[in-house]
This record gives structure tokens, sequence and C-alpha cells, in this order.
């Protein structure tokens, strides 16, 4: 029996004062400040406000630069705004200088840096060449520069509307309607004016049809046509009378309808399909129809079409070998045309004779009837490009055959829970399959052979629902003889290997192999036979306990003085899977050793997270030295029970491994259930004490928490305050690994 008097004396610490220090400042001296602390601005300059805090009297600004200007450059004490002109830059290379202002005997310099000026340059991002129709117009031209410019145009019929500008800025050109037949072209020159040289020239070419200019566009100006071919329609846009004509040799393409238009039309043409490999190409002319001596506006589109492709011809299998029983077989055709298939030999038969494309026919060899071997083919032919394919076919002679004899040895195999794997021998003069009657109890490889031989059974580990018999079946191919092999296995046992967990830095303990229980009829105490099991408020078993309550579990306290003694379950006897551990032997963990287990051992947050196991949710801890069985995997430090899910197959696995898991068995308040299989409440043997503001202290008991989806800790910490003593909480025992 424990006593509490260990927990009393934190109690006695709770009581301070504080003084105020009568020879402190009663504030802080203040000083000559300015906002912001420097100044950086580009090579254009620009104008800055600071805000100037003066405390302690009258203050004064001066600057050692010319291109720096302030004001004012002095002022009463208190708070006041100073204006930082800076002047553009004209230098190729950053300039630094500094404002100084002073109060009385304080002094404090702004920095202020000004950038390198820019390069010079000038473009023109508008189009570089212009046409205009006969009627002329108004065009706007964007010039992006960092330099003054000028503008400048060699035609008087093509005037711009400012001579000189700086900066990114827009011109207007205006063009005169034209009064020749001729097409004029005029040049806008775009230069630096001044300084800058270095940016260059830029030129925009206007043409300005001529009275009588023609337009003659077409849509599409390229047709690209496919292997077989097609019809195509070309849109003509015009002011003109037109006509259109083949330029080339163009047997392939036949205009159809009217040649000729007269404005805005269409005309229309076929492309015959492919004949050959030979891509053919050709032009279409659309020219103006004139009447005079001026040269006519022509225009064209570009024609082509694509050869046939290659034939492309594959099968596979390019053999069948059957046996004397025939079967059925499939053969896949890869071809990009169609396709014919021809037979030679009348003991197979196909389920097509012909396709497009890719396909897959069946070849139905007959059983043979006569003890001679038959040899075909199959050939299969590509309607284009003389391509074939052969699949050549064998069937074996029938074979007469004696009365099937098969024996087995063993006949019966008996496997521990871990389960094994054992060979059977198979006397034959005939084919034979295995099958085994339930794959969870046991697997057979290989599933068959010819004559004697063997197959291994590998019988798999027990699990809590599994059954423990089983049965296989050796059968002849003809169906006439079957020996059967019963399998038995043990029943399941846990597979927990105790592994240590750090709990300090000095000390590893190991984890009982199952929450504590108490059955309330015989007043036995026991662990749970698997990790995973939750009981709830099972009639007469009692899994969720009162703070300190083995000496009476099933006891619901309120307040800690109703317990005179606190029973941390060591000095009982517990049983589990037969054997039963003598008083003393396990132990109910401390808070700090639950927090040094969580947080601090060495790589504490990789050795832990959330699952779900047989259907159960909880908390997974590794030990120390974990090693992860092959196949499996564990996500680590997460909330989500869904991050990993494992059947009890699986977490035999872990266990083996040494892998601990709390289930979620909620809480018990009084005689009813809390949050049963959603989060998980495990004691410690600790108490924390908290002031009740009123000279007192409250006795509160520690415990560690895990629930899903938390924002914080991961989804698990230690805990005080939140329930009381007198909750039911789940219990998981430790023993000494060293000392």
């Amino acid at each position: 029996m424990k006593k509490l008097l260990f927990f009393l004396l934190p109690a006695l610490l709770l009581f301070a004062a504080g003084c105020k220090d009568k020879n402190l400042p009663e504030e802080l001296p203040q000083t000559l400040s300015v906002n912001p602390e420097l100044i950086t601005c580009p090579d254009a300059g620009g104008d800055y406000t600071l805000t100037l805090t003066s405390p302690n009297g009258a203050w004064s600004a001066t600057t050692n630069e010319s291109w720096i200007r302030v004001t004012p450059t002095s002022g009463e004490k208190g708070t006041a705004e100073v204006r930082i002109k800076i002047s553009p830059n004209k230098e190729s290379a950053e300039t630094k200088g500094e404002v100084t202002f002073t109060s009385g005997n304080e002094t404090l310099q702004l920095p202020v840096t000004r950038a390198a000026k820019a390069a010079p340059y000038l473009r023109i991002v508008s189009d570089l060449e212009l046409n205009t129709p006969k009627e002329g117009g108004s065009y706007t031209l964007r010039i992006e520069s960092n330099i003054k410019w000028s503008a400048s145009s060699n035609a008087g019929w093509a005037k711009v509307n400012k001579g000189v500008s700086v900066n990114n800025d827009n011109i207007t050109v205006t063009v005169n309607p034209a009064t020749t037949p001729e097409e004029t072209t005029a040049t806008i020159t775009i230069a630096p004016y001044g300084e800058g040289e270095a940016a260059g020239k830029q030129e925009v070419i206007i043409t300005r049809g001529s009275t009588e200019a023609t337009s003659l566009s077409v849509d599409p100006t390229e047709i690209k046509a496919p292997e077989n071919g097609g019809s195509f329609t070309v849109n003509v846009s015009s002011n003109a009378k037109w006509r259109v004509y083949k330029t080339w040799d163009m047997s392939w393409l036949t205009l159809s309808g009217s040649q000729d238009g007269d404005g805005n039309g269409s005309f229309s043409f076929s492309i015959e399909e492919a004949t050959s490999m030979d891509a053919v190409s050709g032009i279409l002319t659309i020219e103006e129809d004139r009447s005079d001596n001026y040269k006519p506006v022509v225009t064209q589109v570009a024609v082509s079409r694509k050869g046939k492709a290659a034939a492309d011809l594959t099968v596979a299998p390019i053999a069948i070998n059957a046996s004397a029983e025939g079967g059925n077989f499939p053969v896949a055709i890869k071809s990009n045309y169609p396709w014919t298939a021809t037979t030679s030999g009348n003991f197979f038969s196909l389920s097509s004779t012909s396709g497009d494309g890719y396909s897959t026919i069946v070849v139905s060899v007959n059983p043979a009837t006569e003890e001679k071997e038959e040899t075909g083919y199959i050939l299969i032919n590509s309607s284009f490009g003389g391509e074939q394919a052969r699949i050549d076919i064998h069937r074996d002679a029938y074979v007469k055959q004696d009365p099937a004899n098969l024996k087995i040895y063993p006949d019966q195999l008996s496997a521990p829970a871990e389960g094994g794997e054992y060979v059977v021998y198979v006397t034959a003069n005939c084919g034979w399959t295995v099958n085994s009657y339930d794959s969870r109890v046991a697997t057979v490889e290989p599933a068959g052979g010819t004559g004697s031989g063997s197959f291994t059974v590998t019988v798999l580990p027990s699990t809590p629902q599994a059954v423990l018999r089983s049965y296989i079946a050796v059968t002849s191919e003809d169906g006439s003889v079957t020996q059967t092999i019963t399998v038995k296995r043990e029943k399941f046992k846990t597979r927990l290997a105790q592994k240590p967990f750090s709990v300090s830095s000095s000390r590893t303990m190991y984890f009982a192999p199952g929450n504590l229980l108490y059955t309330q009829s015989t007043g036995s105490w026991s662990f749970a036979e698997y990790q995973y099991e939750v009981f709830g408020l099972a009639a007469g078993v009692w899994e969720l306990f009162g703070f300190g309550s083995g000496n009476d579990p099933t006891a619901t306290i309120v307040h800690f003085n109703e317990m005179e003694d606190l029973d941390f379950w060591d000095s009982h006897p517990i049983t589990y899977q037969g054997n039963t551990y003598p008083a003393g032997t396990w132990h109910l963990p401390t808070g700090e050793q639950w927090a040094y287990l969580l947080y601090s051992r060495t790589n504490a947050s990789q050795l832990r997270g959330a699952a779900c196991v047989n259907g159960v949710n909880g908390f997974v801890l590794l030990p120390d030295n974990w090693q992860l069985p092959g196949n499996m995997t564990f996500t680590a430090n997460t909330n989500d029970y869904s991050a990993n899910i494992y059947s009890d197959v699986d977490w035999i696995k872990m266990e083996a491994n040494g892998a601990i898991f709390l289930p979620a068995s909620g809480y018990r308040y009084e005689y009813a259930l809390g949050e049963t299989h959603t989060d998980g409440y495990y004691w410690s043997m600790t108490i924390d004490t908290r002031s009740t503001g009123y000279s007192s202290v409250e006795l509160l008991p520690r415990y560690f928490h895990f629930y899903y989806n938390s924002a914080t800790d991961n989804g698990a910490k230690m805990e005080s305050g939140g329930h009381n003593f007198h909750f039911g909480h789940a219990v998981r025992l430790m023993k000494k690994a060293n000392d």
C-alpha cells in the first residue's frame, strides 16, 4: 500500500510575493529618432516625407550632398514632418549621402542611397510596318524610352503630331488619302534627342494603297489533308473580282463549282484518297481579275496530302503447340489496314477470317483421335503493302492412357499456431492438381504436376478468429482419383515479444502483453488476451478503474480524501495465458516515465502514432530499437486512426517485433461509459497539485490521453485536471528491464 504523504510537499511552495524596486527609474530616457531610418531611391530621384521626433529640444538638419534637399532645416521640440527631395542621378554609378539631424548633444544620421542612372533605351512597341488603305487615316505609335527623343517623317502625306517628347509617350501619324494609282511608302523615324545616342534610332514603314488598291486575302492559307483526302472550302476576302486556278499539275485535286468571284466569297475542292505511300503537294493561286494593264494582286493556298502509311502487321503468338486434348488459343493481330486469314490444315478452325486494325481471334484446335501429330499454319495478309504474317499450328498425337494411379504421403499435417512449411510427396502415373479448401489456413505451391513429384504446404499463423482445421485435395487430371490431406493447426497465441522501452535516461522497461482486467465473480486480475481487446462495461469484467483503486476496483469515489490508501495494482498476482505473475512483478508508470517515453527518448516522434487494429482504434508505441517487419508500413507521429490499419494477421507481425497497442477504450464516469472507442485514457501513478486561490491545494491525477484529429500534440499528451480520481481509465502496467 502507498501512502498519501509524499504528495503534499508541492503545496508548500505556492506562496510567493514581489516588491517593486524603488531605485529603478520610472521610464527609459527618450532620444532623437527618425522614421524611416534610411532612404533608398531610384535613379529618377523622388520626394520622401519623414517623421522626426526630438523629445529633448529644438533640432536642425544638414546634408553633405547638393542633390539632397531638406525642408524644413530646423524645428522645435516634439514631432515634425521633414521632406527630403532627391534630384535625378545623371551618373552611371550609385551615389550615397546622408542627412544629419542635431538636437543639443544628440546627433542622428539618415543614410540616403540613389541608384545609378539607367542605360538609355528607346523602342517602338507598336507594329513596325503599317499597311493603310487608299483613304489613309490616323494611327497611334507607342514609344517606350527613358530619354528625350524626336519623331520625324520623310513624306509629306504621313505627318506626326509632335516633334520632340521624353520617356514613354504616344505619337499620332496622320496619313492623307492617296491621289495616285501607285502604292506609296513613308518612313517614320524615332531618334534620340540630345543625350542618349547609344539607344539608337527606330523606324516604322507605312505603306499606303493606291486609289485603285486591291485587297485580296484567303483563309486558310495552307491545307494539309490526311491520306484519305476529303472536301475543303477556302474563304476569300476581296474588294475586286478574282479567279482561282491550279498552279501545278494536281490531278489528285478537283475544283468544284465556280472558280471565280466578285468581292467576298469562297471556293471548294476535293482531294482524292492516296493510293501509294508517296505524299503530294501543290499550289492554288487566287488572282485579281483586272481589265487594265496594272499587275494583278495575287495570293496562294498551299495544299498537301499525306501518302498511305506503310503496312504494319504483327501477330502474337507466332506458333501454337497444342496437346492431344486440343483447346482454344487466342491470337492478337496488330494491323493498320484490313486483313484476311487463310488456313492450311483441317484439325483447327478460326473464330474470324477477316478484320480491320487491332483484333483478336480464337484458334480452336480439335482433340486428337489418332496416334499421330498434326501440323498446319495460318496466313494473315494485309490489304495494302503485301505484308504477311504466319502462325504455325502443332497438335500432339493421341496417347492411350493407363488408369490413373495416385498416392500421397503424408496425409495428415499438424502445425503449431505459428504455422510452418511441409513437403507432401506424390506418386502418380498421370497429371494431378492440388487445391486447398481454405487458403486462410494453408496454401500450396505448385498447384499441380505430372507423374511423381512433390508440393509444399504452407500453414499460415493462427489468428484469434481463424479456423483450426482444413483440408487439401490432390486430384488426378481425369478426376478419377482424389487423395485428401487433413491440416490441423494449434490455437492462436499472442506473439508479443518483450522489447525494451526507455522511460528515463537510465531506465528501460517492458510493457505488459495487454490491458489490465478484473473479473468480479472470482476477484482475480488478468491481462487481456489480445492487445486490441475492448470490454466497455461487459458484465463482471472491469477494464476502466478509478485512480489507484486496485484495492477495490469497482469503487467509484468523488473526492480524493475518500481514499485512505492508494493501490496501483502491483500488490496483486496477475494471470495471462495460463501463467501467473507474482505480486510486485508489474508496476504503473509515473507521469514522468510516460512523458519521457512519448516525447524525450531518442527518435520519440517516429516511434508512436495512431492506428486501427482488427477494427479497434488506438495508439501504437514502438520499442527503442524498432525493426519494421517485411512488407509492412507504419506512418509515425499521426493522430489519424486510418493512417495505420492492420488486420489481426498484420498485427501478429508487428507484435513479433515488440510493437505495443493501446486500444481507445474511452473512459468511465461513475458507472456510465464516456467516449468509448474515440479517445484513450491511461493512468500514471503521479498526482499533480494546483492552488485553488484560497491557501489550499487541489490534487489532480496525471494521465496519458490520445485522441483523434487534434490540432496539437499530434493527438497525444499528458494531462491532469480534466478527469478526477473517480473517472475510470485503462491501465497498462510495465516491469523493469534494467536497474
